[in-house]
């Protein structure tokens, strides 16, 4: 079961390089809310680089983590919400994408795609 392999004993498993990083990325902008760092000194050792994502992403996550924290947060819910942000975020984005296709051409092109 997908879920027991994420949420083991009491500990959120990130599968990938990229999703820790992004939760080291939320974490940090927690703790200088609503600052993100633009450069990250443990990156392409020993010189560092600049961070090539954009601050959406996690600027969405910390903020939904303020949020359910009311003003304060707790890393565990913090992971919590980072391990199904990306799953829930998916889900919702057929609603803009087909009102964006709705609006852009009509309702019977949209109706024909999904065909």
């Amino acid at each position: 079961m997908p879920y027991d392999s994420v949420f083991m004993n009491g500990v959120v498993a990130f599968a990938s390089d990229d999703a820790v990083f992004h939760m080291r990325l939320v974490e940090n902008t927690l703790y200088n809310f609503p600052h993100q760092i633009v450069y990250d000194a443990f990156t392409i050792y020993p010189f560092g680089s600049l961070i090539h994502w954009g601050p959406l992403f996690t600027q969405m996550i910390a903020t939904l983590s303020l949020i359910a924290g009311m003003g304060s947060y707790d890393m565990q819910t913090v992971n919590t919400i980072g391990a199904f942000f990306p799953a829930v975020l998916g889900a919702l984005i057929v609603f803009p994408v087909y009102s964006i296709g709705k609006h852009l051409f009509n309702r019977s092109a949209v109706y024909l795609q999904l065909l």
